[in-house]
């Protein structure tokens, strides 16, 4: 948006609320009220548009509870046409108007695809998507009933982490939310469907994170305090970088009153230290407990709640509005962070695909895989920026891939493991083998030729 149609949408809003704010004094004066105001407030955040209209209580003359009366209240919302109106009496007298209806939220929202670094976890009410990088997500907690579109969530989380590169931890009683992944590949170990499963797979998540303590006091004096920076630190020093881990524990709370405070203190010390080293903790179940979740809670950096059974179990996980989502309402969710979201909606089957390992299914684009695949048979696996320049410049791609936004590319191809560079070849970036496993369709395991590439021209991400 232009500066000038800023402003212009801006005038507008402002005009409408001058208009209300006489429509107030107007009212009140009706009904024999004094429309005496300290001051007006217009909240403009792009989704709401509020007025706030304080009364000067020093200067009204008589009981403030006939300006405090409902049919006070009622007849300035009838005279606006049904704004709705509130009033607080907290600090002050104030009526509060909601200038806009805000667009209500469509009931499905199709999953557009994954982001490299980030998790998207659906739209709010003015289209905004909601998104986050892996970075910055922390742990979560996810409450929701049966059917109320918790473990379509669940699945869209886990399909982007893996296809993201992360190993999985998953645990699933009774096996209903994750079955379709139960030979996937990224997984650490298989998917627990047991209390018994679910205390071995914390522990192995912590043994995970006493391994990255050891890996990460190697760093001498870099001193990383998260994933990513420590993966920079072993590029530097031709090391492998280590992949996020994504720990799922579905059904946490019943399976918490059942094994009892050993396992929720295992849980919280893997809360509490497996950020740093890149293990995020996702506790899902219908219903919280306030004892069960204890001093947890206060690890988890975002609430996702779809539809919960009372305003005692919402209140408990800190968003109360989620017990008054209705049943007709799949995928809705309250959050702390972002407000009212309609979390995207991922097919089962998506799940079932991306045990394959076909080149589609990592993060990787259509122009990545074809410059790349090209690099090794062309190029014997090295990637080579002015090559890729090149070879993009030929296939009409110059725009995207300029010097440097190609150097961009493969210093994230190098912390993602796909690329290495090599010392004994003049600190070149080679492919490296793992990676170059999965650059072929396992259907033909044949390279793309050059007559497939090269003057074809694909169409562009």
């Amino acid at each position: 948006m232009s500066a000038k149609t800023a402003l212009a949408v801006k005038n507008k809003h402002l005009a409408v609320a001058r208009q209300t704010v006489r429509i107030i004094a107007h009212t009140l004066e009706q009904r024999g009220l004094h429309p005496i105001f300290r001051r007006y407030v217009f909240v403009y955040t792009g989704e709401l548009q509020i007025l706030f209209a304080d009364l000067d209580t020093r200067k009204l003359s008589g009981r403030l509870d006939a300006y405090m009366h409902p049919s006070v209240l009622h007849q300035i919302s009838t005279n606006l046409r049904g704004m709705p109106t509130a009033i607080s009496n907290s600090t002050g007298l104030r009526y509060a108007v909601l200038l806009n209806r805000p667009k209500p939220l469509p009931r499905r929202v199709d999953f557009p695809g994954v982001k490299r670094g980030k998790l998207l976890i659906g739209v709010r009410t003015n289209g905004q998507i909601v998104s986050a990088p892996w970075d910055d997500l922390g742990h979560m907690l996810v409450a929701g009933m049966t059917r109320s579109g918790k473990s379509t969530f669940l699945r869209s989380l886990v399909f982007q982490a893996s296809v993201d590169g992360a190993r999985l931890l998953l645990g699933d009683r009774p096996l209903t939310t994750f079955p379709m992944l139960a030979n996937h590949p990224a997984l650490i170990m298989p998917i627990a469907d047991t209390p018994d499963g679910y205390m071995e797979l914390v522990q192995r998540a912590l043994t995970i994170c006493g391994e990255r303590k050891m890996a990460f006091s190697q760093t001498v004096a870099s001193f990383p305090e998260k994933l990513s920076e420590y993966n920079a630190w072993a590029v530097r020093h031709h090391r492998d970088p280590l992949p996020r881990v994504l720990v799922v524990l579905d059904e946490y709370n019943a399976t918490a009153v059942q094994l009892g405070r050993p396992f929720e203190r295992a849980v919280s010390s893997l809360a509490f230290q497996g950020l740093k080293f890149g293990v995020h903790l996702v506790l899902a179940a219908q219903a919280f407990d306030k004892k069960t979740l204890g001093s947890v809670r206060d690890q988890f950096g975002a609430v996702i709640a779809f539809r919960v059974k009372s305003a005692t179990v919402a209140r408990n996980i800190g968003v109360a509005q989620a017990g008054r989502i209705p049943a007709s309402r799949q995928g809705l969710a309250v959050t702390d962070r972002w407000g009212l979201v309609q979390t995207y909606y991922l097919p089962k089957g998506r799940l079932i695909d991306i045990g394959a390992r076909q080149p589609q299914n990592l993060a990787i684009s259509e122009q990545e895989l074809i410059l790349m695949r090209f690099a090794w048979e062309q190029h014997g696996g090295r990637v080579s920026i002015p090559a890729l320049v090149g070879w993009a410049e030929e296939l009409g791609w110059k725009d995207e891939w300029s010097k440097y936004k190609t150097e961009q590319r493969a210093r994230e191809w190098e912390l993602r493991g796909w690329v290495r560079k090599d010392p004994h070849r003049d600190n070149a970036r080679y492919i490296t083998e793992s990676f170059a496993e999965i650059l072929f369709s396992p259907e033909t395991r044949k390279p793309l030729k050059p007559a497939e590439t090269v003057g074809n021209r694909p169409e562009t991400d």
